[in-house]
């Protein structure tokens, strides 16, 4: 038998309740918090409260400060934070997903063994960010300047960055999958990551950065300037550095195998003992380079301009000549594709596409 529905209860059903608005308001207490949904804040401040399993969804702040927020376990799904600042806020365990920042401000804020997804940044400033032992999932970072940021253990997978500013950061023991990062500025970065698939960095700019000790399998470094720059002792396998170009950086132990170069620049860099084999660097070319024993063995460098080499460089069976057979590194097919996904998607202010943040960067690496 069908049980009876009040017609009143029917109607109130039916009819969306309208979203909760709060203006110019100080919250302290925690309870008043703990369970939120569709609710607007605009200018109000939000100060040293900790939220335990607290779920927030729908939410939207605009204009508003939280300083010294403490989240432990909580979820929050679909908050969009414009024009906020965030000071000394700290997220432990948990999961985010579907949230946006626009022109909002972080500084001093800690992600640990946080799980969040479909995560758009754009505009505003990050600084003295941690992320610890966290799995990000599809992330957008969108003309930011990022300083002292610290990515630590966990994964970062699906990334797309564009024209954002790196400076005094650590990438420590990450591991990153099919990341894109476009027009990017890097500065005084230490890079130090596990090696995953699909890890693209085209056309970005990487001032004074450490890279050394770095073992990289796969992924691009399409169209990359790299100035003053440490790669000593890293070992590159099979990656893309075609039309790159090397300024004044310390290539000292560097080990290349089976890399894509055409086209490649180095200027004033130290090859003392780098070794490169198997590489595919047709048309490249070596201004005032300076090392012992740097060995280019078994490599395609057909049409590539070697004067400015060291005079002790072995060549030993390598391809120089227009005669020789074509250089058997297979051609990298995800080049175009990226290329035509930075001329035509360019996830900048007025292309944010959310099917970028759901789909990630897999089709394209």
């Amino acid at each position: 038998m069908m049980s009876k529905i009040h017609p009143a209860a029917a109607l109130t059903a039916a009819i969306p309740m309208p979203r909760k608005v709060f203006r110019d308001t100080a919250f302290t207490e925690s309870a008043a918090l703990q369970n939120l949904q569709d609710c607007e804040f605009i200018n109000c401040h939000f100060g040293s409260i900790t939220l335990q399993q607290a779920n927030w969804s729908g939410m939207k702040f605009e204009c508003c400060r939280f300083q010294s927020l403490n989240f432990a376990g909580c979820e929050l799904n679909d908050c969009h934070f414009a024009q906020c600042e965030l000071v000394d806020c700290h997220w432990h365990a948990g999961r985010c997903q579907r949230c946006t920042s626009q022109q909002s401000v972080w500084r001093q804020c800690e992600f640990h063994y946080l799980h969040s997804k479909a995560m758009t940044f754009q505009g505003g400033q990050w600084q003295s960010i941690i992320l610890n032992t966290c799995l990000s999932e599809h992330w957008n970072l969108i003309q930011i300047p990022i300083t002292q940021l610290q990515l630590l253990h966990g994964s970062a997978h699906d990334w797309n960055i564009c024209q954002c500013e790196f400076q005094n950061g650590c990438w420590q023991d990450i591991e990153i999958q099919r990341q894109v990062a476009s027009e990017c500025r890097f500065k005084h970065v230490v890079l130090g990551h596990r090696h995953g698939p699909g890890q693209t960095w085209y056309q970005c700019q990487w001032l004074e950065c450490q890279l050394n000790e770095l073992t990289l399998v796969g992924g691009s470094f399409h169209r990359n300037q790299f100035d003053a720059c440490n790669f000593a002792a890293s070992h590159f396998r099979h990656t893309v550095l075609v039309e790159s170009q090397f300024s004044q950086c310390c290539l000292a132990g560097f080990y290349a195998e089976a890399i894509q170069g055409e086209k490649l620049q180095l200027s004033a860099c130290s090859l003392d003992a780098s070794r490169w084999s198997h590489c595919g660097l047709q048309q490249s070319e070596f201004h005032h380079c300076v090392g012992e024993s740097s060995d280019f063995s078994y490599s395609d460098l057909r049409a590539a301009h070697l004067s400015g080499l060291p005079d002790n460089t072995l060549l030993t069976d390598a391809r120089r000549f227009g005669a020789t057979p074509a250089a058997s590194v297979e051609n990298e097919p995800a080049l175009k594709a990226i290329a035509d996904w930075h001329q035509t998607c360019r996830p900048g202010p007025d292309h944010l596409h959310t099917s970028l943040a759901i789909k990630g960067t897999s089709k394209y690496v």
